[in-house]
């Protein structure tokens, strides 16, 4: 190897020596100087991500009172449309029943009581008979002059009652298509309730999926507790270990700088010359 570049070699192991002793010892007193800081911000930022947790546990409950409160809602509303749909259909039933009663009964009891009036009719018509050859009798005395004959009486109620029958049949047609509209609505109604089961059947999913978060959320807020406790033991750690290598990086400089003078402080070779015994010979 030539001096000149034994030297430059020397050359570059001080000056690699010398800037890394440089680099270490700037390293340590950054470290130690930033320990503070970097403490500070860390406590800052896990204490803004606490913060950021409890308010989604906060919100994670209104979000579950809310679910909750509509679920009672749907719950209550459900039970009230099934209980309006077995009453309306009770309803459609007794309309059903009646217009049974008022269409067919209540028909033949008219059409029957306007068979016995016939017959009553002419009995009428000869009791009024009867009565005005009485009251024809001289000795007798008494009079028979009715405003209206027992007769046309009767025969009035019977013209009345045939009147009646249109009305019944009327209200029996009526009550049919009542009862065949309440149907309808029993089944929209039944159809409806369906829907909201459905749609609290979908809220029971969303609460099983918000206690999931909020049992999530929960762990998430103990570890970063747990880390608020360790952090100054971490950075401790972090500190020293730091601390130690950079050293250990110093001590290493100087055996790089030892290195390096050997090189320079190398003596020049010298010239190689014949033995004068040889020259003679």
């Amino acid at each position: 190897m030539s001096l000149l570049f034994s030297r430059l070699t020397g050359f570059v192991l001080i000056l690699g020596a010398i800037l890394g002793f440089i680099i270490s010892l700037s390293g340590l007193v950054f470290v130690w100087a930033s320990q503070a800081t970097i403490s500070g911000q860390v406590s800052d930022t896990l204490e803004t991500l606490d913060q950021t947790v409890q308010a989604t546990t906060e919100m994670l409950a209104v979000v579950d009172q809310s679910l909750e409160q509509a679920e009672t809602n749907i719950n209550l509303i459900e039970t009230s449309i099934s209980n309006v749909s077995l009453t309306i259909e009770s309803t459609a039933e007794m309309a059903t029943s009646v217009s049974g009663l008022v269409g067919e009964e209540f028909t033949q009891v008219v059409t029957d009581t306007q068979t016995a009036l016939v017959s009553v009719e002419g009995s009428a018509k000869l009791i009024d008979d009867t009565l005005r050859i009485v009251s024809a009798v001289p000795f007798i005395g008494a009079r028979y002059q009715p405003d209206v004959p027992l007769q046309t009486s009767i025969a009035q109620v019977s013209e009345n009652l045939e009147e009646l029958t249109p009305s019944l049949t009327a209200i029996q047609t009526d009550l049919l298509t009542t009862a065949e509209s309440l149907g309808q609505i029993r089944v929209g109604l039944d159809e409806l309730s369906t829907s909201i089961g459905e749609i609290e059947t979908s809220i029971a999913s969303a609460r099983s999926v918000l206690e999931q978060y909020i049992h999530l959320v929960s762990e998430l807020n103990e570890d970063i507790s747990q880390l608020e406790s360790n952090l100054p033991r971490w950075l401790q750690i972090f500190t020293w270990g730091t601390t130690l290598g950079l050293i250990w990086l110093m001590i290493a400089q100087i055996g790089l700088l030892l290195q390096g003078l050997a090189f320079l402080s190398r003596p020049e070779p010298v010239p190689y010359s014949m033995p004068p015994q040889r020259l003679l010979e």
